[in-house]
């Protein structure tokens, strides 16, 4: 079956996407909603591509355009959810993640593990003085957990203080383990109230050549707030 116009544009705007060039890919996102406004999938492109040009509040509008869209969206409201953690609003990222854990599940029982939303989950918790509970909760999840890795096992063997967040740092053998370990140590060191160790390591994050990370834009605006 051929693509509709409307996926056309879509289609290159992904490419363009993949590419950088954010402001092709945003005419283009923005030219499939001219023919197609309930195309969900180019609301969710179009928020991606703001967000990652710097410009979170556009961004924020078009995940929720998607979500009005499909409230079942799971890729969308985690990326708001996202937003909204490294806006500052915690308490509303925590509940676009929990909603978007629940979601995902019901969409796709054959997706892979979904440890990450659980550990961002982790962090929104012990920031708003629930730790205790939430370590309890992410200890047991990945203890029955049968396809959780070695290394997300780890990181949150950091969070919960089984591990130095130094020993984190140390052990990431690649760009994806040092940028996560980056972030997520600290953020470690953040809830220990060391403001030095933690710009050190969320530097390395957001020092980062793989832009699409999450752990690199959160260490990004972490390293905003703190002045760094």
């Amino acid at each position: 079956m051929p693509l509709t116009p409307a996926l056309k544009h879509l289609k290159y705007a992904r490419a363009h996407y993949f590419d950088r060039e954010f402001a092709e890919a945003d005419r283009l996102a923005s030219a499939a909603l001219e023919l197609d406004p309930a195309l969900v999938s180019a609301w969710a492109l179009r928020g991606r591509v703001r967000r990652d040009a710097g410009n979170p509040d556009a961004a924020w509008n078009d995940f929720t355009s998607a979500l009005a869209l499909d409230s079942a969206c799971w890729t969308s409201r985690g990326s708001r959810a996202c937003l909204a953690f490294d806006s500052g609003v915690t308490a509303d990222a925590l509940a676009d993640f929990a909603r978007a854990l629940s979601d995902r599940a019901l969409a796709d029982r054959q997706a892979g593990p979904d440890d990450y939303i659980h550990l961002r989950i982790w962090l929104c918790r012990a920031r708003l003085g629930d730790e205790r509970a939430a370590s309890r909760e992410l200890r047991l999840r990945l203890r029955a957990s049968s396809c959780a890795s070695t290394w997300t096992r780890a990181i949150a063997e950091t969070l919960r203080r089984e591990k130095r967040p130094q020993a984190l740092v140390a052990a990431a053998t690649n760009d994806a383990e040092r940028c996560e370990a980056g972030f997520w140590a600290g953020e470690r060191f953040l809830l220990d109230h060391d403001r030095p160790a933690a710009k050190r390591a969320l530097a390395l994050a957001a020092g980062s050549p793989l832009w699409r990370f999450t752990e690199k834009r959160s260490a990004e605006a972490e390293l905003k707030r703190l002045g760094a």
